[in-house]
């Protein structure tokens, strides 16, 4: 698997991935993961999506994965300038900074 083989070979100690599009596809990946970080909000559709998806851990009989999950809620919304660049906003804004505290683990 790729992101097996960047840990490897580049020496990374953590390696972050963003897999919120994979959906059930993303069970390959997770497998290998010491630690699952998920994004939650607090509305009704996004429970119903977290709860669908570890119910079908569950029926997968993937229910390791569902243990080695960390529902985090993030601090996102206002902070992008419409005019700037995206990208930067979000690794140095604060997003960018909860994230990197949470890796070095000083917050979680």
């Amino acid at each position: 698997m790729l992101t097996d083989r960047i840990a490897r070979e580049c020496g990374y100690q953590r390696v972050i991935v963003d897999v919120g599009q994979m959906g059930r596809e993303a069970v390959p990946l997770l497998e290998i993961c010491d630690v699952v970080y998920m994004p939650v909000r607090g509305d009704f559709v996004s429970r119903a999506k977290t709860e669908e998806f570890e119910e079908y851990l569950e029926e997968a009989g993937e229910g390791e994965i569902r243990e080695r999950i960390h529902k985090l809620k993030l601090p996102y919304g206002s902070a992008f300038d419409k005019q700037g660049n995206y990208l930067e906003q979000l690794m140095w804004g604060k997003l960018g900074d909860y994230v990197r505290q949470m890796v070095n683990g000083t917050r979680i």
